[in-house]
């Protein structure tokens, strides 16, 4: 990555612009097109810490809503949609954190009424890929929707119907990494508990990469998506997907 890209990231996030909602100064939800991907960065912890109101959740979701209608209608031009959030909707680890749980709040929404719930809003706008954090450990799961996984056409990365999770939180963190369940639901790809972190390269309208590199052994120790790493956004299923469908040339 060059120089002119890492400045045009940072200034896109740092500037003020139509894609930024600041709340209290803060940019804790933006946007940014680079390249082909339209990343969307957003705040989990709104979910959680109420006690400080409920308008920043609102706040999120109307923002999230309008700017992912703006995303497919520009999918042409970007095709890529890849969201990054701190805590995950999907995990195995045995800490009972909100992605253990069978209706997490950040996938199903507030308990009981189920409002701003992000997994649905998620899945009908077609996000490609889900980036997420917090668990000390590293998880690839399988394309999944509401705990359920759908794989995609020739392989289960080639045109999945359904959003794929990457949750990568190992890297830098001095608690220790965390431990697995014995048994993960069926969503779950790869496991991993090495410190590490995730390199991601998208190679044009039709093809990520995404690697997890183990910082204990030095290598790169699982690439995610098969032998031919082939991954291509949004088509069309037998879901209801967003307004952009397309086929992959893979």
């Amino acid at each position: 990555m060059s120089t002119d890209t890492l400045c045009q990231i940072r200034s896109t996030i740092c500037s003020i612009d139509s894609n930024a909602f600041i709340y209290e100064k803060i940019h804790t939800f933006h946007s940014f097109d680079l390249d082909k991907v339209h990343f969307v960065v957003f705040s989990t912890e709104f979910y959680f810490y109420t006690n400080y109101g409920w308008d920043q959740i609102q706040n999120q979701w109307n923002w999230l809503v309008s700017d992912l209608q703006k995303a497919n209608a520009n999918r042409a031009s970007v095709p890529w949609l890849i969201t990054l959030g701190h805590r995950p909707m999907y995990c195995s680890d045995y800490d009972g954190d909100d992605c253990t749980k069978y209706e997490s709040i950040v996938r199903t929404g507030l308990p009981i009424v189920h409002a701003y719930g992000l997994e649905k809003l998620f899945f009908e706008y077609g996000v490609d890929l889900e980036l997420w954090a917090h668990e000390h450990t590293y998880e690839r799961m399988w394309p999944v929707y509401n705990r359920t996984v759908f794989n995609g056409t020739t392989s289960a990365y080639v045109n999945p119907p359904a959003p794929v999770h990457v949750v990568s939180g190992s890297a830098g963190c001095r608690e220790n990494t965390d431990v697995f369940m014995e048994h993960p639901g069926p969503w779950s790809a790869r496991r991993s508990t090495d410190y590490g972190f995730g390199r991601m390269r998208i190679h044009n309208a039709t093809h990520l990469h995404f690697w997890q590199v183990s910082a204990i052994k030095v290598t790169t120790f699982q690439r995610m998506y098969g032998e031919d790493l082939r991954f291509s956004p949004t088509i069309t299923s037998a879901f209801t997907r967003p307004q952009f469908l397309r086929n992959s040339t893979s």
